[in-house]
């Protein structure tokens, strides 16, 4: 539906209504003193485009309204396009002149405001018409977009009246995603011994046949294995082996001392760019299980089957991610050791090269090791010099 009127039709003067009002009045005073009619009639003459253009301007808006289309995703430097359609609901007279503008800020910086205007020569009676503008917003996070403002100046620019349209509106910024390197993807294969491991289970999807198990309900009749059951006296059925691809877990470690430098916050930057690319690496390339955990101002914990649906939810808690001074890095390995198997892939991502107790990333090995039995965990420093060996940021 279209946007309703949140407000009612504000009228201030412009410059040159002040000049035009000016001039009506020292007309006026000149026929008081001197008592000419004819000032009288001049003055009186001039007076209608005043009425005229205070009344038919404010007439004009109170049946326009406006929708608001944003897109449904768009990372921080990336083109962002935001639709406004506009309807004129009148069934006569048409609306001539209209600026449409837009008003946004960040959730950590609302007193640093971008706007951007749009104009509209004519909106015809009952008719409709679409504009757009672009622009990039540079930050990743959260962004607040003010109810749309509508204005016009028409007939003869002597007043300006405007209204508010629309309600407020957030808009997330995905983070950046850079480009993994041919690098990288030899040291992840070499740590991990190959993208694929072949794993031997019972199930009901047919791979190669490895072994034979008893008969349950619900298999089929084309699993028996004949010359078996006879050998066994009773019905068994065939095994397969199917080949899945490794669980991931990247775990993103923001924790940062309090007094921070614009250097650590670039840091911090690099790390949620690097994870945003890991993730959508492997929704890209499929693995069985994908899961996210960040260690910072709000702690997140994110699992499940690989899916533009989760890669969508990963960035927007990539997006909204923040530095803590808390070391928090203990509270999500019970998550992971209770949902990763043995033999999964985890990536710990660290944005500052110490922790509160000046721990540095392979002293903590231990620890996760410990927590995390069975699981093979590969290190990233992004402060280490050879960090832009593997990524490059975008």
């Amino acid at each position: 539906m279209f946007g309703r009127k949140q407000s009612p039709v504000q009228t201030s003067w412009c410059w040159e209504g002040l000049a035009y009002l000016a001039v009506v009045i020292a007309i006026l005073a000149g026929a008081l003193v001197r008592e000419i009619n004819l000032l009288f009639m001049a003055a009186g003459l001039m007076a209608g485009p005043l009425l005229w253009s205070w009344w038919w301007g404010r007439g004009l808006l109170r049946h326009v309204t406006v929708r608001r289309r944003l897109p449904r995703s768009v990372c921080a430097g990336d083109l962002l396009v935001v639709e406004l359609e506009l309807a004129n609901h009148r069934s006569r007279g048409g609306c001539w002149a209209l600026v449409v503008e837009e008003s946004f800020s960040h959730e950590k910086d609302r007193q640093a405001c971008s706007s951007a205007k749009i104009y509209i020569p004519f909106l015809p009676a009952g008719g409709r018409q679409t504009a757009s503008y672009r622009g990039r917003l540079t930050e990743r996070g959260r962004y607040q977009m003010a109810p749309v403002r509508l204005s016009t100046r028409f007939p003869f620019g002597l007043f300006r009246h405007s209204i508010q349209l629309g309600q407020t509106e957030q808009l997330v910024v995905y983070p950046r995603i850079g480009r993994l390197t041919q690098r990288w993807t030899a040291r992840q294969q070499q740590a991990f011994e190959g993208a694929q491991r072949r794993e031997q289970h019972s199930g009901r999807a047919e791979g190669d046949f490895y072994g034979v198990r008893p008969w349950r309900t619900g298999d089929s009749q084309r699993w028996i294995h004949w010359r078996a059951s006879a050998r066994h006296q009773s019905l068994v059925v065939r095994q397969f082996e199917q080949y899945r691809n490794r669980d991931l877990a990247v775990l993103l470690d923001l924790w940062q001392p309090t007094e921070s430098g614009p250097q650590d916050q670039e840091h911090v930057e690099w790390a949620v760019s690097f994870a945003a690319a890991l993730i959508a690496q492997a929704c890209r390339k499929g693995v069985n299980r994908l899961g996210l955990a960040i260690v910072g101002q709000q702690g997140v914990w994110l699992t499940g089957p690989a899916s533009t649906g989760l890669l969508d939810d990963a960035l927007e808690h990539l997006a909204l991610a923040q530095p803590s001074a808390e070391d928090s890095l203990s509270k999500v390995l019970d998550p992971l050791a209770q949902t990763f198997r043995k033999g999964a892939e985890i990536v710990v991502i660290r944005a500052y090269p110490a922790g509160p107790t000046e721990t540095s990333l392979p002293e903590r090995k231990p620890q996760l090791l410990r927590r995390l039995a069975g699981a093979q965990i590969l290190w990233v420093d992004v402060t280490d010099p050879q960090f832009t060996d593997y990524f490059l940021p975008p």
